[in-house]
């Protein structure tokens, strides 16, 4: 009896937790539905900004095929434009691409774990998504990566890294007995804490997909990551802004994304908040 009353209960738990796996992305979709009717409920009905037309950044898997392929060569034209940084800062910029690069290079430790975060990288976001458009001909907007959606399914699952034609290429050719990695957060600290990262599924040069052929020209910033995988250059400078062409290497690791799940990310957009209420001090 006892054993039955045990089952059930186990199954009861289970079922619970499945619900609430299920649960979990119909959630998002209705916060993204709210986030959506609020915002445009706010907007004037003139002006510059207004709800007929808000521009709409969407997920890579939900972008159509021809959609992705414009941006792949926008993405493409980057590189074949020449640099507008201050050479003397950035000597191995070579285009509007690494101008890009750079800038994130150069701010790291401030724009990590700080305030400017968020607001550094929107407007980061929108520099870039301004040269697509506007010096590359990319008509649509930047699509991003929901981590959610793919974090506990195989790599070939996500269509932006699957190495198909309209995909941004796949992985690295795997590099067996690598040593795991300890990488230092880039936050504004003389000793920042750091994650402890298994070895990947890659670890090589990227072997598929449109951009087989992409050269980097700045970096590694940090070149003691990995000590018996594939060998990199250190860079000519010890900020990392020296030119130092090579092909791109790859090695995905879904161990830092196993808990960014729907359920995760749905629970802190509901319960937590970002600050907490004035106190009748504040406001005298």
């Amino acid at each position: 009896m006892f054993r039955s009353i045990g089952f059930v209960a186990t199954l009861a738990v289970l079922c619970i937790v499945l619900a609430s796996v299920e649960a979990s992305p119909a959630l998002m979709r209705q916060l993204v539905k709210e986030y959506t009717v609020n915002t445009k409920k706010r907007l004037a009905e003139d002006g510059i900004c207004r709800a007929d037309n808000l521009a709409v950044r969407r997920e890579w898997g939900d972008l159509h095929n021809q959609t992705r392929l414009e941006y792949i060569k926008a993405l493409k034209c980057l590189t074949t434009l020449p640099s507008k940084i201050d050479p003397v800062k950035v000597p191995g910029a070579r285009s509007r691409y690494d101008d890009f690069e750079a800038a994130h290079i150069i701010n790291t430790r401030l724009i990590h774990a700080t305030g400017l975060f968020l607001a550094w990288h929107r407007h980061f976001v929108q520099l870039f998504e301004t040269a697509l458009r506007e010096e590359c001909g990319y008509s649509g907007y930047q699509p991003y990566w929901d981590w959610a959606r793919y974090a506990n399914l195989p790599l070939k699952s996500n269509p932006l890294y699957d190495g198909s034609a309209t995909s941004i290429s796949g992985n690295g050719r795997y590099i067996p007995n690598r040593n795991a990695t300890l990488a230092p957060l880039p936050m504004p600290l003389k000793d920042p804490p750091a994650l402890y990262i298994p070895p990947g599924t890659g670890g090589g040069y990227i072997y598929d997909g449109p951009i087989l052929d992409w050269e980097l020209h700045l970096g590694p910033v940090i070149t003691d990551y990995v000590r018996n995988g594939q060998h990199v250059n250190p860079n000519p400078r010890s900020d990392g802004l020296g030119y130092n062409p090579r092909h791109l290497i790859r090695d995905f690791n879904n161990t830092l994304l196993q808990n960014n799940t729907y359920s995760v990310v749905t629970s802190m957009l509901v319960n937590l908040t970002s600050g907490t209420s004035p106190s009748k001090s504040d406001l005298d």
